[in-house]
C-alpha cells in the first residue's frame, strides 16, 4: 500500500533451501544429498520447478514448485536463483545476502547446493495497493504440480482455498471435541513446539544441571524422540485443559505433526485418580 502521492518502487524475494529427501538421509550425508535436485525455471508460470534424480528405480520423491501469482500488470518476477552459493556469496548469510545486491543469477540445472529464490518487482502508483504471493506446491509427480498450479493460478483463487481450509479444520475440530476458537491458541502452541521457544522451556541452569539425557526417558516410556508437550498438575484433576491438550495431540498427528503428551502429577494419589480417566 503506497500512503503517498508519490510513485514508489519495491522488490520482494523468497528464499528456501531445498531437500527432497527424507531428512534423516540428508542430515547424514548432507553434501551427497544435495547432488541430486535438479532445478529449472518455468517462465510461463514465474515460477521454479525442483526435482530429484533417483538412485533406485524403484525411490519415488516428491515434485515441487516455487512461484510467484499476483493479479496486477504492477508486478513482475524480477529473477530467480537456484544456486545457494551465488544467492548468500562467499561467507555470506541470509541477512545479507549477495544476490540482493548484486541481483539474482537465473542460474538452473544441477547446483551443488540447491535453493528456490524468485524475486519480485512492484510498482506502486500514489496510493494504491498491490497484492501478491509466492506459492509453493509440492506433489508426487510434476502432473500432479502441474494441475494444482493451473487450479490455484490467481490470488482470488487462494483466498478460496484458505477459506474452505479454515472450514474443514472447524468441522474436525467440532468432530474432535474442540472449540474452534481454540485453534488459533493451539497453532501457536504447535509452532512452540517445532520450533522450540526459550520462554516455554526449563531455565539454562536448570537444563545445565540435567544429567540423564534422552535415556533417563525411556524407562517412563518416553522416546524423546519427538517434542514433548508437559502439564504440570499440583491439585489432582487437571480439569479441561487436559482433555483438550489430548484432542490437539490427536488433531496433529492427523496433520504428522510429531509430539508427545506428557502429563507430570504431583499431587497425592491414591487407588483411582480421575485424571486418567
Amino acid at each position: 500500500m503506497n500512503e503517498t502521492n508519490r510513485p514508489r518502487s519495491l522488490s520482494f524475494t523468497s528464499y528456501a533451501e531445498v531437500v527432497l529427501a527424507p531428512a534423516r538421509d540428508d542430515a547424514r550425508h548432507l553434501a551427497f544429498s544435495k547432488l541430486f535436485v535438479e532445478a529449472r525455471h518455468v517462465p510461463a508460470l514465474d515460477g521454479l520447478v525442483l526435482t530429484r534424480r533417483p538412485r533406485d528405480p524403484d525411490a519415488h520423491f516428491p515434485v515441487v514448485m516455487h512461484r510467484l501469482i499476483a493479479d496486477s500488470a504492477s508486478v513482475s518476477c524480477a529473477g530467480f536463483e537456484t544456486d545457494r552459493e551465488r544467492f548468500l556469496g562467499r561467507n555470506g548469510s541470509v541477512r545479507r545476502p549477495r544476490g540482493l545486491e548484486e541481483g539474482l543469477s537465473g542460474s538452473q540445472g544441477t547446483p551443488l547446493d540447491p535453493i528456490m529464490a524468485l524475486a519480485a518487482q512492484v510498482e506502486l502508483a500514489p496510493y494504491a495497493t498491490e497484492q501478491l504471493a509466492f506459492v509453493t506446491i509440492a506433489g508426487p509427480s510434476r502432473l500432479s504440480v502441474d494441475e494444482t498450479a493451473a487450479r490455484y493460478d490467481t490470488l482470488a483463487s487462494f483466498e478460496w482455498l484458505l477459506s474452505d481450509a479454515h472450514a474443514e479444520a472447524e468441522r474436525e475440530a467440532g468432530r474432535l471435541g474442540l472449540s474452534a476458537a481454540r485453534l488459533a491458541e493451539l497453532q501457536a502452541l504447535l509452532s512452540s513446539l517445532l520450533a522450540p521457544h526459550a520462554g516455554l522451556r526449563a531455565t539454562p541452569a536448570q537444563v545445565a544441571a540435567n544429567r540423564l539425557g534422552q535415556p533417563g526417558l525411556w524407562g517412563l516410556g518416553i522416546s524423546g524422540d519427538h517434542p514433548l508437550l508437559l502439564l504440570e498438575t499440583v491439585a489432582g484433576n487437571p480439569g479441561t485443559l487436559l482433555a483438550d491438550l489430548v484432542r490437539a495431540h490427536q488433531l496433529w498427528r492427523r496433520r504428522g505433526a510429531a509430539v508427545d503428551l506428557v502429563l507430570l502429577s504431583r499431587a497425592a494419589t491414591g487407588y483411582r485418580d480421575d485424571a486418567w480417566e
